[in-house]
């Protein structure tokens, strides 16, 4: 046997292994976010969660409404709209108001909530097993996966969306499984449930999967206090519809197109490629998961096979995550041939932590070691190769900045609307040299500086591709008000940039 001695020695090793993984995982998040550039979505959410206008023109950006822009004479009032629900939108301006204004300062924002989840992934895996091997296998795949450091530092709700989802299913597991029933557990259990579901629509899968694992616990009759169930969930629907409504209507029931089909290249992958960051452990993972399943499945037949054919067998805690991976997976499928189709990972980045979970609690009770250390190397190498491997081109605006904050000119024009000039003056480089950016079209000869540079985003790749093309017509768009001379110009993907001078 191990001695306490030993047992406590091994304790303290494995919790600094967990605190080195989260510190990996921070400094990772922090690493891309340095060098990531926004593009086209990211602009626009900036512009419409701007703290500095009033509720009423916030309104006016979120829901680009052409018609209520005309009775405004203002720039400012610049068509955006977002499709996601608003909630976020105005808890983010709320932020940005106290914290102040910037794009560092919004991206610092998304990444508090990536960077938190990592404390409460530590506490459901507690919940799992009191072993920390698998503790420190499931915090390891989900500190260096790519999916997860480059996708949850863009300027949308999908960061706190995984936040609230991993909050909600801690207090699941402890209402539920593990019968800590008491009224501060419900109560955080609603309101981090309905706070997911009122920031992005697809959220709704993951509460549907909560939904009918509780409807397996019922009819196993594994908890029998039904009214613990019943009010907390109808509590949660009811609430939802009640704030909810007018979104749910216009934008998840009577949605008939998006952006993603549904094709048949779905069912090869089912997102892994994306959600582990490349083809290659993608499929690995893949692999993994499928065989978890079928060995998973041909368990439960031969259960209930046992239990005359009694379907709903009692759950533990392991296969509550799998119910609902499939529930989402079904869900969305289900939706993409109904009513619209979102089969896009993007739509779906909560699935990947319960993914994550469920396939390191498999390997972990398997036992295989060498399955177990083989998948941590493949995430070092899979972290290591595709780490500059973005899916969305971006202009390298930081790159630009830097070269405008070198020179003598503080003052840039541009060819682009309101969105692009108001997130470049609000760079924290910007605002401390006082760069500004407007728009070229807006001046005359007469107004324009003796010296200046001029910003045009030339064939960007996330519109058009990577193709070679000629540089677009706006691109020289100064030279119909008057006679300059162009003495320095910087190309770079998506952006061409020149020094011009008055003739």
């Amino acid at each position: 046997m191990i001695s306490s001695e030993k047992l406590f020695q091994n304790n303290i090793k494995s919790k600094y292994i967990i605190i080195i993984i989260i510190l990996v995982g921070a400094i990772l998040r922090l690493l891309y976010l340095n060098q990531l550039d926004d593009y086209y979505d990211d602009w626009n959410f900036f512009f419409t969660v701007d703290p500095n206008v009033s509720n009423e023109i916030t309104w006016v950006r979120y829901f680009g409404d052409r018609r209520v822009l005309e009775q405004y004479n203002s720039y400012d009032y610049q068509k955006v709209g977002e499709d996601f629900p608003y909630y976020f939108a105005f808890f983010t301006k709320f932020v940005l108001k106290i914290f102040g204004y910037s794009v560092e300062k919004a991206h610092f924002f998304v990444l508090f909530f990536s960077i938190g989840s990592f404390f409460i992934l530590t506490k459901i895996c507690d919940l799992v097993t009191s072993d920390t091997k698998f503790k420190i296998l499931t915090l390891f795949l989900f500190a260096t996966n790519v999916y997860l450091i480059k996708d949850l530092n863009a300027l949308r709700p999908h960061s706190l969306s995984i936040f609230l989802t991993l909050i909600s299913t801690y207090y699941f597991i402890l209402i539920y499984f593990k019968n800590n029933k008491s009224y501060k557990n419900l109560l955080i259990y609603c309101i981090t449930t309905l706070s997911f579901l009122l920031i992005w629509p697809l959220n709704l899968a993951f509460f549907a999967g909560q939904l009918l694992v509780l409807i397996f616990i019922c009819l196993s009759k594994l908890f029998k206090n039904y009214i613990i169930i019943l009010i907390p969930s109808i509590s949660i629907i009811l609430l939802y519809l009640i704030f909810n409504h007018h979104y749910l209507e216009y934008q998840v029931v009577n949605k008939s197109q998006h952006y993603t089909l549904l094709n048949l290249k779905f069912f090869y992958s089912y997102f892994f490629n994306k959600f582990f960051g490349s083809i290659l452990f993608g499929g690995f993972m893949l692999v993994l998961f499928s065989y978890y399943l079928i060995k998973d499945l041909y368990s439960y037949l031969m259960i209930i096979k046992k239990n005359h054919f009694n379907f709903f067998v009692k759950i533990k805690v392991g296969e509550m995550f799998i119910i609902i991976i499939l529930s989402i997976y079904m869900l969305i499928i289900t939706y993409s041939i109904l009513r619209a189709p979102v089969m896009a990972a993007k739509y779906i980045p909560f699935l990947v932590p319960i993914l994550l979970i469920w396939l390191s609690y498999k390997i972990y009770v398997s036992k295989v070691k060498i399955i177990y250390y083989l998948v941590i190397l493949f995430s070092v190498l899979n972290l290591t190769f595709y780490w500059n491997d973005i899916q969305i081109d971006r202009p390298p605006i930081k790159k630009i900045l830097k070269q405008i904050e070198i020179s003598n000119s503080d003052k840039i024009f541009t060819t682009e609307t309101q969105v692009f000039n108001h997130y470049l003056n609000n760079y924290k480089l910007s605002q401390s040299k006082n760069l500004t950016f407007r728009k070229f079209s807006d001046s005359n000869f007469n107004t324009l500086p003796n010296q200046f540079w001029f910003l045009c985003l030339n064939n960007v790749r996330f519109m058009i591709g990577d193709q070679d093309l000629p540089d677009e017509e706006k691109c020289s768009s100064y030279e119909k008000i008057g006679k300059f001379d162009v003495i320095k110009t910087i190309r770079m993907p998506d952006i061409l940039l020149k020094l011009i001078v008055k003739d």
